[in-house]
């Protein structure tokens, strides 16, 4: 592998591969930040924004995620004990300082897939443990920005790229503590500007590793070996769209709000014209037609209030009446803005998160339970992301050299399968399964007395006798 070569998949994948992609994600990102453009809204007017584009994906991330996730480990290769230490260390430290972490990479893992299409998940080994300062976990699980990470379509099983490229622009105070020998060749630490930054680059594959800040190398040598021999990423798709024949990726990356868009657009437009009519005319100025000659401070004595008013004189000396200007919202307008919603609700149930959404709490939730059903994908792309990532945690501790004190040498050639769970069984689900259970154990208890009963010859009384004398 060349320098020349890597950068010749930078250049493909930044401005051809995902070209397309990157448009759509910008102007998702419009809508999840409500400063998409509304040409329909003109002066006088204002744009009044609802923020729905930010329910539709930080609503079903609240409904998803548990306080307490779960991971379970089949084991393959090793003892039963080196299982029940790893199972142990991961759930009860790992997954829980996962889970404090500020945001949630849980959640953010989540809010990727619905706001961007697609996430990724960073798994590298913390150095500072190398060195024998053990703060944190051993290995960083990071949530990256999908806008700045260009995997190449080819994949594993799991969601690992065959190569990944980072491409963003980095704090140049982070890129010269961290890489001591970067010379800042475009001198920028001699600005004044004090939010000075680079544009950092990252290329993966599994035999080699290349960084470097606006066009320079910050890895001795240039290339690396990549250690791990793998590429610590994992990628997986929200699952709203699908492959093209084509292998264009914007039709495979597909965001909750894409097809949404055009009705957020009107739900702002429609809303915006209610809302400026009302605020417009609520104060409505008033028309006065009076005879020409008439005093301005005769007008002025009468009680406007914070009213005002205009005056046309009239060459009629008997002219004396007011023009009411009468403008209102039609209930067609009304009736169209909450067919808008309605629409926008049922495409995205959980925008209405904390309504009542049925007329008993059974039918409340059955009806959650049916639009949880809209997120399986994100929720099972979410659990296989992190039973990925904790196994290929496992692997760099291996590789590097790295040993928790929970564990023993023999624990790390464990091989397992883990499994990770985020949705733990509702309270009232599980209240429902507990019901049916009973009452299937009541007609089971029942049948076998009706069978015994028959079997024997026996009347209800005599069954009752042998029943208490056997008691």
């Amino acid at each position: 592998m060349t320098k020349e070569e890597i950068l010749n998949y930078k250049e493909r994948y930044t401005t051809q591969l995902y070209q397309l992609t990157r448009d759509e994600q910008a102007k998702d990102e419009l809508y999840y930040k409500d400063t998409f453009e509304v040409p329909e809204i003109k002066e006088p007017h204002k744009k009044y924004r609802s923020g729905i584009g930010v329910r539709i994906v930080d609503a079903p991330a609240e409904h998803i995620v548990t306080r307490n996730p779960q991971a379970f480990f089949d084991v393959r290769k090793g003892g039963r004990e080196s299982g029940l230490k790893i199972s142990e260390l991961v759930n009860q430290v790992w997954l829980d300082v996962l889970r404090r972490q500020n945001p949630s990479i849980f959640k953010e893992n989540i809010k990727q897939q619905l706001g961007y299409g697609e996430a990724y998940i960073k798994v590298i080994h913390n150095e500072n443990w190398l060195n024998g300062n053990r703060l944190g976990l051993p290995v960083h699980f990071i949530a990256l920005n999908p806008m700045v990470v260009y995997g190449s379509p080819e994949e594993d099983v799991n969601g690992i790229p065959d190569r990944v490229i980072i491409w963003y622009q980095r704090q140049l105070s982070e890129v010269i503590v961290r890489y001591p020998d970067w010379t800042d060749p475009k001198k920028k630490d001699r600005e004044s500007d004090k939010a000075k930054q680079v544009e950092w680059f990252e290329y993966w594959d599994k035999d080699f590793r290349y960084f470097e800040a606006d066009g320079e190398a910050v890895l001795k040598g240039e290339i690396q070996p990549n250690i791990y021999g793998f590429v610590p990423f994992i990628r997986k798709y929200s699952g709203f769209g699908r492959r093209a024949p084509d292998g264009e990726l914007s039709s495979l990356i597909v965001s909750d709000i894409r097809y949404s868009r055009d009705l957020i657009r009107e739900e702002c437009a429609t809303r915006s014209n209610i809302n400026s009519v009302e605020y417009l005319f609520a104060h409505k100025p008033i028309t006065l037609v009076v005879p020409i000659g008439t005093k301005k401070e005769d007008i002025e004595e009468m009680g406007w209030g914070a009213y005002a008013y205009n005056v046309i004189y009239s060459n009629d000396v008997n002219a004396v009446k007011k023009l009411d200007m009468d403008i209102t919202i039609s209930p067609e307008t009304l009736t169209h803005h909450a067919n808008i919603r309605a629409e926008l609700n049922q495409r995205h149930p959980f925008i209405m998160a904390g309504f009542p959404m049925g007329t008993s709490g059974r039918q409340q939730d059955m009806t959650e339970i049916a639009a949880m059903r809209r997120y399986d994908s994100i929720v099972e792309n979410t659990e296989n992301t992190f039973a990925t990532a904790i196994e290929m945690a496992f692997k760099e501790m291996k590789i590097v050299g790295i040993k928790p004190d929970e564990l023993k040498d023999s624990d790390l050639n464990t091989q397992f399968k883990c499994e990770v769970k985020l949705k733990a069984v509702e309270a009232i689900e599980m209240d429902r399964q507990q019901t049916l259970g009973a009452r299937q154990y009541q007609i089971g208890v029942l049948s076998l007395k009706t069978l015994h009963m028959d079997y024997m010859g026996m009347t209800e009384d005599e069954h009752k006798e042998e029943v208490a004398e056997i008691l």
